[in-house]
């Protein structure tokens, strides 16, 4: 049992893993490149990065204070300013048909007024975006103030249409412009998990600016005069601004280092689409706000004073559609998600606005597009913010971003009035543009994680990327949830894992669902992961049928490019594998497999509908698992059915129970605990090996323990006997020998029993997968059941033919075939895709010689890939959703660490994964494992590397493990 106590990685914590790798299937130029500017090189990348900001920080203000008085006071007054900015921006439309009826102009021209405006309240944050960082937050945001404000009041004495575009566009949005990023930046820095909650509060003073401004000149126009209408606005915005200057104050110190423009943002994938992305939407935006009123009068023949009803209930509505989004962001499916919905809906209404033909149709489409267009309004500014991993920077990145964002504010009304013009007044081909802008605008927005299948793992991870902001795609092979389970629908088809093991810990899940089994089979296993995908809204985000054809890296923009068989292709920052163990199937090369003329099948694409195999005669070749279950269900229907072992299976009792709603509620109170202590099992499962040898109990207390763990049925007899049983052949054979009496007392053919549970044992007991059964090795008592021993001391099959198989000097003729013969285990999914890593290396060449990992979840040469359930890792050992949840809960982990340090990559180094595989081969060495030719040394598929696929130091030592990794700064990986 010296493995067991041993089995943690104790690979180089120094400079190994910051060092350049010499691997001869990759290079990375950036490895060499250092984090830090100290002389002594930090022992771990946190090390090195905390010195660099040792090194360059000037104060340490803490983390965001996230609520307190401070806080809400700067909401509140960044509320105020945006009210008197981007408020004064949404309103044009009240301007807009006003100005068409005293200009001569024509619509297109004067919507310049309202684009140049909203162009220099974007446009201008590049410098004043920098002067706030660079703690000029106060005297910045007085000079815009003074600047609208003369803006406003000169504006009130204007008679022409280049006075209104000097005075209304150019100064009122140049003072704007100047106050509006300051304030957002100030603001954002105050909030952490509430950001998009806060940011979305302040920016619904769009909305209300947008209701104000329109009811003034509604009340005052017809009474007072454009003149007085005007100054009246200004004397707001003087009250409402002052408080600003009075009560905002910034939290960080200054950065008094640092360009006007941050030049590396450029290089950030992400946040260019991100800014490009949101070019294309903000057109399409403003084309309803300013013509919203103009469609109402063109259209549908309503007067200008009513119409300016439109533009208030277009605003008015966006008050609640400006915070719920964020509340829900921060609170359950994070920003980017937020913003995808968000973005779908104005897809939908804009494209709807073609069939508003009255007054009343009209009124609810605009309540529903001011909820849709408020809700991408509020979230925006988040989403770019979200791509700023330097707090420090958030002013310059938002800058930026909106002086970019201006560009497209500037052309988006005059466009409108153009196409309008162009099309004689027909509204069709601007709304149509506008539609069609909005969506190649959401197509641009980037993906943080493309996840590759459905199963446990798949769906576990796309939650809790949403659940912590990322935004991420699941691609599913198959036409639904399940994984392995969807495609497994062979007569039979069940999982032999126990439930409550078998199931997701989240109590959202468990705490409604009924199993009717204590092994659930295929089709309950579907409806769960049914229920599954309906509580945790996964549909939103998975596209089925959809098999990943390749994925290549691109180090310039360090982004995975991924293709699909179907023609689909997504850029994201990660790629997630949740392939599995037995994604491709594996059929032995035999003579002539093509020659037969009856049914051929696998099970794991086993027909949807079922199959008439009634009275056939049928021939079930392998006797893992699959063939282990398909022929207890097959021989109760078949005319004759014939099953063709190379190798005994060591099966073990099921004890299959059916379970009543109430022994449910029952169980249930144990979920808490039980999901708990799991991941603290050898295999992930509730139950652990016997803390002592088994020499070291009498015969009869070995009996005894024997008994008892053969009747618990489950994996008990040889996941939860004495802890020697893997690792001494002596111990070894004794569990044998009770398993073979066992198994013979149930075979009445003496011959049939040499064949199934022969005298000696064929190899080490559990180191083949073992199965569980129910009443097996009983159907070898039928007469219309036959065994055909194909092992190397039987009669192995020579070649197909027509009618059936040929097995020396045998010919045994057939209906149907099932080849059970298994799959090209842990490495086969992976390898099947055409992955291409740095220097465009696939992935099956680096491990043609066996696979190097390091955690069995990384692979040097492969930035920002992970994998679960696959090579060296705990696996085949491990139930199947503990290992699901605990390797997804350390991906994210990483994907945090690179996020919150301002990282673009990071990757296994190749020493590292040298020595997870030393540590691989040591475990499987100190066992019974290596002596044994089976999937868990790849030794089942021909010409592959045999080699220790399995982390054998249990499910408690790795977890340890991937503490400590995680602990230390990702030592045992390298970053960009």
């Amino acid at each position: 049992m010296e493995a067991m106590g041993s089995p943690v990685y104790d690979g180089e914590k120094t400079e190994a893993h910051m060092s350049t790798p010499t691997a001869d299937c990759n290079t990375n130029p950036h490895h060499s490149r250092p984090l830090t500017t100290s002389r002594s090189r930090p022992t771990n990348p946190l090390d090195r990065m905390q010195s660099h900001l040792t090194t360059h920080s000037l104060v340490e203000p803490g983390p965001p204070p996230d609520g307190g008085f401070r806080a809400w006071s700067q909401v509140f007054c960044a509320w105020l300013a945006i009210v008197n900015s981007w408020g004064f921006v949404n309103s044009f439309g009240a301007f807009q048909p006003y100005y068409e009826t005293i200009l001569p102009e024509d619509a297109s021209t004067i919507s310049w007024i309202g684009s140049v405006q909203a162009c220099l309240v974007f446009g201008l944050g590049i410098f004043s975006g920098r002067a706030l960082d660079r703690g000029w937050f106060r005297p910045t945001v007085a000079l815009g103030i003074l600047v609208q404000l003369i803006g406003i009041f000169t504006m009130s004495a204007a008679h022409s249409y280049w006075q209104l575009l000097l005075t209304q566009g150019f100064c009122t949005g140049l003072g704007g412009g100047i106050f509006f990023v300051p304030i957002m930046g100030v603001c954002s820095t105050y909030f952490s998990k509430k950001k998009a909650m806060a940011l979305g509060m302040v920016t619904s003073g769009t909305a209300m600016g947008g209701v104000l401004y329109p009811l003034v000149v509604r009340q005052l126009l017809g009474n007072v005069g454009f003149g007085w209408t005007v100054r009246v606005l200004g004397f707001m915005n003087v009250v409402s601004l002052a408080f600003c200057i009075a009560f905002m104050r910034p939290r960080l110190p200054p950065r008094k280092t640092g360009p006007l423009v941050e030049w590396a943002a450029f290089k950030d994938a992400p946040y260019c689409l991100q800014v490009l992305g949101t070019c294309f939407l903000m057109p399409s935006v403003y084309c309803v706000f300013y013509y919203v009123a103009s469609f109402a009068r063109d259209q549908l023949g309503m007067p200008y004073t009513e119409s300016l009803n439109l533009v208030i209930v277009v605003n008015g509505v966006g008050l609640p559609a400006r915070v719920l989004p964020g509340f829900v962001a921060d609170r359950f499916i994070g920003v980017l998600n937020m913003q995808a919905l968000a973005l779908g809906f104005n897809i939908i209404m804009l494209w709807t606005w073609l069939s508003v033909h009255s007054i009343r149709s009209y009124y609810v489409w605009v309540v529903f597009y001011g909820i849709a267009a408020g809700a991408f309004q509020s979230l925006f500014p988040s989403v770019i913010g979200a791509y700023s991993p330097d707090i420090t920077k958030t002013g310059t990145r938002l800058g930026m971003a909106f002086t970019v964002i201006g560009c497209s504010a500037l052309v988006g009304g005059p466009i409108s009035g153009a196409l309008l013009q162009a099309a004689d007044g027909d509204y069709t081909v601007p709304i149509s543009w506008a539609a069609s802008s909005t969506v190649v605008g959401t197509c641009l927005c980037p993906l943080d994680a493309v996840i590759v299948g459905a199963g446990f793992g798949g769906i576990y991870q796309l939650k809790i990327l949403r659940d912590a902001g990322y935004q991420a795609k699941l691609l599913e092979s198959g036409s639904d949830y399940g994984g392995v389970w969807y495609g497994n629908r062979y007569p039979g088809a069940r999982v032999d894992s126990a439930i409550p093991h078998y199931e997701l810990s989240d109590p959202e899940l468990w705490k409604d669902w009924m199993w009717k089994q204590r092994f659930p089979d295929s089709a309950e296993l579907r409806t769960y992961f049914a229920h599954v995908a309906k509580k945790w809204a996964l549909r939103k985000d998975t596209v089925f049928d959809s098999t990943v054809t390749e994925a290549i890296w691109d180090d310039d923009a360090k982004r995975w490019n991924v293709a699909t068989n179907v023609g689909e292709s997504y850029r994201a920052k990660f790629f997630l594998l949740n392939t599995g163990s037995a994604a491709k199937r594996h059929v032995p090369d035999w003579t002539g497999i093509q020659s037969f003329q009856g049914l051929f099948l696998h099970p794991s694409y086993w027909p949807h509908q079922p199959l008439d195999l009634k009275g056939k005669r049928i021939a079930v070749i392998g006797t893992g698992s699959t063939g282990v279950q398909l022929a207890t269900e097959l021989s109760k229907i078949a005319g004759h059915l014939t099953i063709f072992q190379r190798t005994p299976n060591m099966a073990l009792p099921m004890k299959q129970a059916e379970y009543t709603p109430p022994e449910q509620a029952v169980r249930r109170e144990m979920y808490p605990d039980l999901f708990t202590h799991r991941k603290d099992g050898f295999s992930g499962f509730s139950f652990h090996f016997i803390p002592r040898s088994t020499f070291a109990d009498t015969p009869e207390r070995r009996l005894q323990t024997y008994e008892e763990l053969w009747a618990e049925g489950d994996f008990q007899f040889w996941l939860a006997t004495y802890q020697d049983m893997l690792f001494d052949a002596q111990a070894n054979r004794e569990a044998y020998n009770f398993w073979r009496d066992k198994t013979r007392a149930r075979i009445h053919n003496s011959n049939t029993a040499d064949i199934l549970a022969p005298m000696q044992p064929p190899h080490a007991f559990g180191c083949k997968r073992v199965s569980l059964e129910n009443n097996y090795f009983e159907i070898f008592n039928q007469p219309s059941v036959a065994l055909v021993d194909i092992s190397g001391s039987g009669t192995p099959i020579e070649c197909f033919t027509e009618k059936g198989v040929k097995a020396g000097d045998s010919e045994y003729e057939f209906d149907a075939i099932v080849c059970a013969t298994g799959y090209d285990a842990v490495t086969g999914g992976l390898t099947q895709i055409d992955i291409k890593g740095r220097n465009q290396i696939t992935l099956k060449d680096c491990w043609k010689e066996g696979a190097m990992t390091f955690l069995g979840m990384a692979s040097n040469g492969f930035p920002n890939m992970f994998f679960t359930y696959g090579p060296q890792a705990p696996t085949a050992f491990c139930n199947g959703p503990t290992c699901a949840e605990l390797q997804g809960d350390w991906i994210l982990q990483a994907m945090k660490y690179v996020k919150a340090h301002g990282l673009q990559t990071i990757e296994a180094e190749q020493g590292s994964q040298k020595g997870w595989k030393e540590l691989i081969w040591k475990l499987a060495s100190a066992s019974l494992l290596t002596t044994v030719d089976s999937w868990y040394m790849g030794t089942n598929i021909p010409g592959k590397s045999r080699e220790p696929l399995i982390y054998l130091g249990g499910v408690p030592a790795y977890y340890k493990t991937l503490d400590e990794v995680a602990g230390n700064g990702f030592w045992g990986f390298v970053f960009a």
